[in-house]
């Protein structure tokens, strides 16, 4: 879950900030890890794991290194790839 988040900010240019995050495994003995990783609620024994996000955070736009990034690894890629992963990006970010 921390390193979803951590490539989420990395992909913005930004640090996201869940509401509260939901393992589907059971509460640990000593939760001082989890805390200190999430500085946010935290919830076990759920039915999925998860990261309540505002929807202010899902609108972020990708930070421009990010589409760099996706330009060298697409760019020179088998057309099939290029097409699933580089051609939609480009139409989304047409500046970039």
């Amino acid at each position: 879950m921390l390193t979803l988040l951590s490539f989420c900010g990395w992909i913005t240019g930004r640090d996201l900030q869940p509401r509260q995050i939901e393992f589907v495994y059971p509460e640990p003995a000593d939760l001082r890890v989890h805390a200190q990783a999430f500085a946010c609620p935290l919830r076990f024994g759920q039915q999925a794991n998860r990261a309540l996000l505002d929807a202010e955070e899902l609108a972020w736009p990708l930070a421009a290194h990010f589409f760099r990034a996706c330009k060298r690894w697409f760019g020179e890629s088998p057309g099939r790839y290029r097409a699933r992963f580089l051609t939609p990006l480009e139409k989304a970010n047409p500046t970039r």
